[in-house]
C-alpha cells in the first residue's frame, strides 16, 4: 500500500473550506458583480495543510461544538413551546 504524502480527512477539510469560503471568494473574484470563480483560479489558491493528528483533533472539537449547539437549539425550541403553551392557557 502506498503511503500518501499529505493524507487528509475529508470531513475536516469540508469544515475547514466552509470556514474560509468567504475569504476565498473575496480573494478570487474580479469586480463586484462576479458571481463565479474559475476552476483554474481555485486550483491556484493556497490551502493550508494540517497534519493528520491536527485534522482529527480539530474535527473532534468541531463535532463536539456542533453537538453542543444542537442541544442548545433543542432546548430553545422546547422553551419556546413551553412559552406558547403557557400563553394559550391564559
Amino acid at each position: 500500500m502506498k503511503k500518501e504524502k499529505y493524507p487528509i480527512d475529508l470531513e475536516f477539510y469540508s469544515h475547514y473550506l466552509m470556514a474560509i469560503r468567504e475569504k476565498i471568494v473575496v480573494a478570487l473574484r474580479n469586480g463586484t458583480s462576479k458571481l463565479t470563480i474559475k476552476p483554474d483560479e481555485l486550483n491556484e489558491y493556497p490551502i493550508e495543510y494540517f497534519s493528520m493528528d491536527e485534522q482529527l483533533e480539530k474535527k473532534k472539537e468541531i463535532l463536539e461544538r456542533q453537538n453542543k449547539l444542537q442541544n442548545m437549539e433543542e432546548r430553545i425550541k422546547q422553551a419556546k413551546a413551553e412559552i406558547y403553551k403557557n400563553i394559550s392557557m391564559m
